[in-house]
């Protein structure tokens, strides 16, 4: 069966690229609650990944989440770091495969990021729903091209830079 972890290199590059493009830390985690991806730009917090965790939720539930002012919601209210936490909110979505939740792709905004990332949600839910889109075709044709020379995973793994070149 395909899955995240197979192509992790090109999502650990779509996370890094949409990290430094928003100014928040992206994760990718597969369907099995495995962490595939973290930029970890908001320091080395660990943000919890589990069944009943936000994005365990949008695993489960195959539906984007949105968490303005993340420490008023009940799983952040419980949380033991709450009151030095640099985290202000969460948006997550579900990366399908074949009509299937292979995993999510989340946003772990902090505070200083909040009011820019919060006043675009739907702008910003349509960029990654757009992104996790892009990682299920990938792992469509790293399943139909697993022996070809230059194809799209090359040139996905060539993308990186293509940017880079374009921003400056």
């Amino acid at each position: 069966i395909m899955s995240l972890k197979m192509i992790s290199d090109i999502a650990t590059q779509l996370a890094q690229m949409i990290a430094r493009l928003l100014s928040v830390d992206v994760m990718v985690v597969d369907s099995n609650l495995e962490r595939i991806s973290n930029t970890y730009r908001i320091g080395e917090v660990l943000y919890p990944v589990k069944r009943d965790s936000n994005v365990g939720q949008v695993i489960q539930t195959g539906q984007p989440l949105i968490i303005d002012r993340a420490k008023n919601y009940p799983a952040c209210m419980v949380c033991p770091g709450r009151n030095s936490c640099s985290v202000d909110g969460f948006i997550g979505v579900p990366i399908f495969f074949h009509d299937t939740v292979v995993g999510a792709i989340a946003l772990i905004v902090p505070v200083i990021c909040t009011v820019k990332i919060f006043s675009n949600t739907k702008n910003i839910v349509a960029f990654l729903e757009q992104a996790a889109s892009l990682l299920s075709e990938v792992i469509g044709m790293a399943d139909k091209h697993e022996n070809c020379g230059l194809d799209i995973l090359t040139l996905c793994r060539m993308l990186p830079g293509a940017v880079a070149a374009t921003d400056s």
